[in-house]
């Protein structure tokens, strides 16, 4: 039979925000005859029928919360300077790059001079980012210089400034001033990468600052802001954050990495206001087969993983809980975990080496290990009360026995596939309303 790969359960949960039409179902007042000590945090149940109602109700607002004409001005921005750029002089504008900074390109690059026209491609698409090109702009910005482009010669004019930052000054199409700025502050981190192209493997080595900070200005309007926060010791931990945000849509991460444990939480805002949150906390683990000690070299590391990574169980020793939360508009909320990750892995394997004379015996046996360690629960109002639940169930086709993912509704007991479940008419309207969305904002391209 197929084998079921362990994040079925979470993906599957993504079809709770993928619903459309309709409908409006408010959700109840708690009872007004409550219990004795009744919880402040809980509400009545809803049907099956209901909860599609409010999902519908949920997912509309949701979409109803992007305007693309909101992003307009940063895609026309982008469209104008690609138009433009195409008529520079490209090859004056190397041999400027080479008069200014000679000794860099003499010591350290071999394709120095084609970056500023390999960077502009890659930012139109017209080829992908290079390596290489990343570390020529990280070392360039230890040397801090600004780029002015004049559009009546078509030439450009470069200046070292010694302040740490690369700062671009052109103008859009209606002459408005604009500038782009990429500087570096905090402790610098040395690292180093090795990635194999045409000549052989090659190695980058930088020293990069903590916080990297981009801004990209029209007038006195912002468009784009970029801010990446990191800290690392290569035996110890690694600590990561991304804020970043075009014009009034958001995106922030914070990212947490060690020996022990790792965690994750996200968000996307429109007009700083949360949307979309998301938070997961990694099951507990301790790594086995770690043999480069406190000195372990990023090399090193990563040939560990390559000789270990192929069986989860090797790779870890000994894993914990982990659980997963998401938020959407905070109507919706699905909490899910793992309750004890080695059980799971130990049950898995024992399942996959177990002989079965006949495949329902193997199928309900897959369901009941994955039912006893993931869980998954939709809520909604932030409240405590669960109105849903996800299991794992067996069905019959014409193939044979397998298993599928269903949900369980605490207001009757009731079981529905969740493919059946969210193919239900009311579901139609909210997937053309996505697809609107999709090619509103593709539209703002042409």
């Amino acid at each position: 039979m197929k084998k079921l790969n362990f994040i079925l359960l979470l993906f599957a949960s993504i079809a709770l925000i993928g619903c459309g039409g309709n409908s409006v179902v408010p959700i109840p007042e708690p009872d007004p005859k409550p219990d004795p000590d009744p919880d402040p945090d809980s509400i009545a149940l809803l049907s099956p029928d209901e909860q599609k109602d409010f999902l519908v109700e949920v997912g509309e607002q949701l979409i109803g919360t992007f305007n693309p004409n909101d992003q307009r001005k940063a895609v026309e921005l982008a469209d104008d300077l690609y138009q433009k750029y195409e008529s520079y002089d490209w090859g004056a504008i190397e041999e400027e790059f080479e008069e200014v900074f000679e000794d860099i390109y003499s010591s350290k690059f071999e394709s120095f001079f084609g970056m500023p026209r390999r960077v502009i491609d890659a930012i139109n698409g017209k080829q992908n980012a290079s390596l290489e090109d990343l570390e020529i702009l990280l070392t360039l910005s230890d040397f801090g210089y600004t780029i002015e482009f004049d559009d009546e010669t078509r030439s450009v004019k470069i200046t070292k400034t010694g302040d740490a930052a690369i700062v671009a000054k052109f103008s859009d199409s209606n002459g408005t001033k604009c500038e782009l700025k990429v500087s570096g502050e905090g402790k610098t981190i040395k690292g180093s990468y090795t990635y194999e192209d045409y000549d052989g493997d090659r190695t980058i080595k930088v020293e990069v600052p903590s916080t990297i900070k981009m801004h990209l200005k029209q007038g006195s309007s912002s468009l784009v802001s970029f801010t990446f926060k990191w800290d690392t010791n290569i035996k110890d931990y690694v600590n990561t954050s991304l804020e970043m945000k075009v014009i009034n849509l958001g995106f922030k991460e914070e990212t947490k990495v060690s020996t022990t444990e790792a965690s994750a939480v996200f968000s996307y805002t429109y007009s700083d206001k949360n949307i979309i949150t998301a938070a997961v906390n990694l099951p507990k683990y301790k790594l086995i087969g770690w043999e480069g000690g406190s000195d372990i070299t990023p090399e090193e590391g990563e040939d560990w993983l390559n000789e270990y990574g192929e069986k989860y169980a090797s790779l870890l020793g000994k894993v914990g809980k982990g659980e997963a939360k998401l938020d959407i508009l905070s109507k919706i909320q699905l909490k899910g975990g793992v309750t004890d990750g080695a059980a799971l892995v130990d049950a898995y394997y024992n399942w996959e080496d177990k002989y079965y004379n006949n495949e329902l015996d193997e199928c309900n046996d897959l369901c009941k290990l994955l039912n006893k360690y993931i869980y998954l629960s939709v809520y909604y109002n932030n409240t405590t009360t669960e109105q849903a639940k996800l299991l794992m169930d067996v069905y019959e086709d014409e193939y044979g026995y397998d298993v599928e993912p269903i949900m369980q509704f605490p207001y009757d007991d009731s079981q529905i596939a969740v493919m059946t479940y969210f193919n239900s008419s009311k579901f139609l309207g909210l997937l053309d309303l996505v697809e609107d969305l999709a090619n509103s904002y593709i539209a703002l391209d042409k």
